[in-house]
């Protein structure tokens, strides 16, 4: 599984969801990982996970890879703006959810297809509606919340870990 370094389209200034992060407060409770973190992870007692140091990274890896951690260990498990570098994403997925506890939440803030140009760094594009179908159909996810209409060019999908 390869993925391309998120060094190279993030910059340790930024990050995508500081435009929002309200909308993804109420679902980061207690512990969890932030995965293609970059500079900036979503809560500073998240554990944070990229391909290259760009700031407090708790763990340079690749974000398709297995982490050492138990089954169901984390309530959530964040990522913004990841996902579509990821040469492997289903590989991602399966492990993000093997470390989500039964009801935990899988909290994914990506770009839409819809309004996003060319980027070779994009090795995916996702909709909001495809991803959905995706999660629930392959993972079994409940979906929480989806909106792809409050925000500029990216989405939310937050998904429950089914029982």
């Amino acid at each position: 599984m390869e993925s391309v370094a998120l060094a190279e389209v993030a910059t340790p200034e930024s990050a995508e969801w500081q435009k929002c992060p309200e909308r993804f407060s109420p679902y980061l409770s207690c512990r969890g990982f932030d995965f293609g973190c970059g500079a900036r992870p979503i809560r500073p007692e998240a554990i944070s996970v990229d391909t290259r140091t760009l700031g407090a990274v708790d763990l340079v890896a690749d974000i398709a890879k297995p982490v050492q951690a138990p089954d169901g260990w984390a309530d959530y498990v964040f990522s913004s703006h990841a996902l579509e570098h990821v040469k492997d994403y289903r590989a991602a997925l399966t492990e993000w959810t093997r470390l989500l506890r039964t009801g935990g939440r899988l909290i994914l803030y990506l770009p839409d297809e819809r309004y996003v140009e060319y980027n070779p760094a994009h090795l995916h594009t996702f909709s909001v509606q495809t991803l959905s179908e995706e999660l629930t159909d392959k993972y079994g996810y409940r979906i929480v919340e989806k909106d792809a209409r409050s925000f500029d060019y990216s989405f939310l999908i937050v998904a429950e870990k089914p029982k």
